[in-house]
């Protein structure tokens, strides 16, 4: 199963990442979504509020697109989680989970919405009292 993150890991800037690999600037070939489209165009609209999120299910592949202010604090600052399979969002928060597990971390709850910001689906991350998962 491949599985990339788009957004910030670790500082400030977005980018891409393969797990367990180095950064990129660009998205990979193999992505059904062209260009750019992970920076802002999956995420729920409109609004940027921390947590909102849509899944998209396309060719195979999942997308887990949210509003992400916890490194980046600039309204509009996103993260995305892509998998080469098709996945439910309690499957995406696991996969975060295992394969970034520092951007899990950093995360309350992900809820899937409509566009009008109307949470429809969600799964609120469950920590200790420590911080931990």
């Amino acid at each position: 199963m491949r599985v990339y993150y788009f957004g910030c890991l670790g500082d400030k800037g977005h980018y891409y990442f393969k797990s367990g690999s180095d950064r990129y600037c660009d998205p990979p070939e193999e992505f059904p979504w062209p260009g750019y489209e992970g920076d802002g165009g999956l995420q729920p609209h409109p609004g940027y509020k921390q947590g909102a999120a849509k899944l998209h299910h396309k060719d195979g592949w999942t997308a887990l697109a949210w509003w992400d202010m916890t490194v980046d604090t600039r309204p509009a600052s996103c993260s995305v989680l892509f998998v080469d399979a098709e996945l439910d969002l309690g499957d995406m928060l696991l996969a975060l989970l295992e394969h970034f597990p520092s951007v899990h971390k950093r995360q309350g709850d992900i809820n899937i919405v409509e566009d009008n910001m109307k949470i429809v689906a969600g799964r609120p991350q469950t920590r200790k009292k420590d911080g931990t998962c």
